[in-house]
């Protein structure tokens, strides 16, 4: 029997991954957008990528790669990606040199295997215990 697609296990620890590093990220940036400042409502406030969460898998979930956008910040960085880029650039210089550096690496696609997924889980866990200590 075929299985529904997203139900095996890898997909689920997937889907779980995105939910704790959202969570970090949210936690992180104070649930504020990092671009006007503003604090919307749960549902506004965004997790967003500054490289594509494609470029390279395992960006997805580099915290680096990760801000808090609300959701008209979110659709300006996807409409405008040069002066996206130059706002980014400008506002986290050290992250932009991180990024581009981690970007020249994932050039190249590879599978990540499921133990690799289950140690970034297990390592992003730590960091939202540790975050939420601290509130």
């Amino acid at each position: 029997m075929k299985r529904r697609k997203g139900t095996d296990p890898r997909s689920k620890l997937i889907r779980a991954l995105d939910r704790v590093t959202a969570e970090i990220i949210k936690l992180r940036d104070m649930k504020q957008c990092q671009k006007c400042g503003s604090r919307p409502q749960p549902q506004g406030c965004h997790w967003a990528h500054v490289l594509s969460r494609n470029k390279g898998f395992l960006l997805r979930w580099d915290l680096l790669n990760s801000l808090v956008l609300c959701n008209g910040c979110h659709r300006w960085w996807h409409s405008n990606p040069t002066a996206s880029g130059i706002w980014f650039a400008k506002k986290f210089p050290a992250r932009y040199d991180y990024l581009q550096t981690k970007l020249k690496e994932s050039q190249t696609r590879r599978t990540i295997k499921t133990s690799e997924l289950e140690d970034i889980i297990k390592s992003h866990r730590e960091k939202l215990k540790e975050l939420k200590s601290e509130i």
